[in-house]
């Protein structure tokens, strides 16, 4: 039996934001009713892929700055969003305080959803899964807040992984991944 050789988590991510991208540019032109090649969008990425492999191609580097953080490529979609919304404060374009987020009371606790609290204490009108929480928490990027045992607060790898991202938001890195392929 044979083993399957590991695969640099990073590398990986990438190759899901390229497949994501695709995805996207292929759902846009299906809705608007514009011409696409998405045949041809895969066969490109599997080429740029295949010549990673062969050692012909080198990734761009996207080194955190910190030790503590984690490359924004290698979170789940659901968990970056939640991270996002929590440390928007840190972007040079959106002024603000820290927040937090609380899990909603609701009647059905197998479905628990999490809003945002802003650091006045307003709530968001949306909420987000656990899934994606569960996700930032084993990661070691969000913890339970010591005085509300119901909030979630960012830990320094989460600040320090959301440094890195706003940074390069900042910088209008085309590298960095979707928000949503959904939108």
């Amino acid at each position: 039996m044979t083993s399957t050789p590991t695969i640099d988590p990073i590398i990986r991510a990438r190759f899901k934001e390229a497949a994501r991208r695709i995805i996207a540019k292929d759902r846009s032109a299906r809705r608007t009713g514009a011409s696409q090649n998405t045949i041809g969008e895969i066969e490109r990425a599997l080429v740029k892929a295949y010549l990673i492999g062969a050692g012909d191609l080198v990734m761009p580097s996207t080194a955190e700055k910190s030790p503590l953080a984690v490359t924004w490529e290698t979170l789940p979609p659901r968990a970056r969003a939640i991270l996002d919304f929590m440390t928007f404060c840190l972007s040079e374009r959106f002024p603000g305080g820290a927040r937090k987020i609380d899990r909603l009371a609701l009647a059905d606790a197998s479905d628990r959803r999490w809003h945002i609290r802003s650091a006045d204490g307003t709530l968001s009108d949306f909420s987000f899964g656990e899934s994606g929480v569960k996700a930032l928490s084993r990661l070691g990027l969000i913890a339970e807040d010591p005085d509300v045992p119901t909030d979630r607060v960012v830990t320094e790898a989460g600040i320090e992984t959301a440094k890195a991202y706003w940074e390069r938001v900042d910088n209008e890195d085309p590298t960095l991944p979707l928000h949503s392929v959904r939108a």
